[in-house]
């Protein structure tokens, strides 16, 4: 379990100019605790940014856990007006 306290790193949103850096960050902090599989195929056109797998499954319920995760930055960092056009 995380000791939110002491192991995780609460940076503002703004602390990443980009979506890559958001990732690495939080990945960073979880790879100790999980594998992860960075752009997984989720089926055309989509791409998943990651799927976690605890490294220690025995306190999940699920025999085999996983779930994917998708990093992205404030809606304040996106140019808007160009989906408008």
């Amino acid at each position: 379990m995380l000791d939110y306290a002491r192991d995780w790193a609460f940076p503002k949103a703004d602390a990443f100019k980009v979506e890559r850096e958001l990732s690495d960050h939080v990945m960073s902090v979880l790879y100790t605790r999980f594998h992860i599989e960075e752009q997984v195929p989720g089926g055309e056109p989509v791409r998943i940014d990651a799927i976690l797998r605890p490294r220690d499954p025995a306190a999940w319920y699920d025999e085999e856990p996983a779930f994917g995760v998708e990093f992205k930055r404030p809606i304040e960092d996106l140019n808007v007006d160009s989906y408008h056009r």
